[in-house]
């Protein structure tokens, strides 16, 4: 036995106080220990406090009865939604438990982020926390560099509700500093506009408005490789490939 998921039905088990399994639960649940027959299941939509929302419980075959899992959740795990995802492995015995939702707001930006917790064999023991804290907000305002799929397998009248919304977007901005960049994949590769080139032109429709639909075959791969890759000529339209 090396890595189980084990579905069953959660109603079967009973809580510490002898209610079944509410609704919050989710109904996939991963066997954690063959030798002691336990499942873990998660309850990410359980509200445990006031923001807290998720939780763990342990379930005993042999009792039929689930007991929670209890360990310190730091303060900014903001309706993380505990228990979403489940992964358990053996030798050694491990469960990794994470509550991918938490939304932190900085300024008028909204990141969605999240913890992980990696139990060892004994749950009562508390787990080791991924990420130790949440990245602090940005202290500069962040550009964005739009990268739109322009092949042949986007039908047309999506292609141009794509181009509204990157410009719907685009003008959300106007009364921030972010800066903003758009290029185009398929088999081939295009840079509409560079960071520097907004900056001089902050017009997103008139900027958008033109763009045409490359067509081609889709090689979404290489279009994100050269946007990470080729950075740098977002600022300068020169340098673009």
């Amino acid at each position: 036995l090396t890595e189980d998921i084990v579905p069953f039905l959660a109603p079967t088990f009973s809580l510490g106080g002898g209610g079944t399994l509410p609704s919050f639960f989710i109904y996939q649940s991963f066997l954690y220990s063959y030798l002691f027959a336990r499942v873990v299941v998660g309850a990410p939509k359980e509200i445990r406090a006031d923001n807290q929302t998720g939780g763990l419980y342990q379930c005993d075959f042999s009792t039929l009865k689930c007991e929670p899992i209890r360990f310190q959740v730091p303060l900014e795990a903001v309706n993380m939604s505990l228990g979403l995802s489940l992964v358990t492995a053996t030798n050694p015995s491990r469960l990794l438990a994470c509550g991918p939702t938490v939304h932190q707001t900085c300024k008028e930006n909204t990141y969605v982020n999240g913890f992980c917790f990696l139990f060892g064999s004994n749950l009562l023991q508390q787990p080791q926390r991924f990420p130790e804290a949440l990245r602090e907000c940005p202290q500069q305002e962040s550009d964005i560099a739009f990268l739109i799929d322009g092949s042949g397998s986007i039908n047309p009248n999506d292609f141009q509700k794509m181009k509204d919304f990157v410009s719907t977007v685009m003008d959300k901005f106007k009364k921030s500093k972010t800066l903003f960049s758009l290029m185009q994949y398929s088999d081939d590769f295009q840079t509409h506009f560079t960071f520097s080139y907004f900056k001089k032109n902050p017009n997103p429709r008139s900027l958008v408005n033109p763009i045409t639909q490359l067509l081609g075959t889709t090689h979404t791969a290489t279009g994100i490789r050269k946007v990470v890759t080729f950075s740098e000529c977002l600022w300068s339209p020169g340098k673009c490939c």
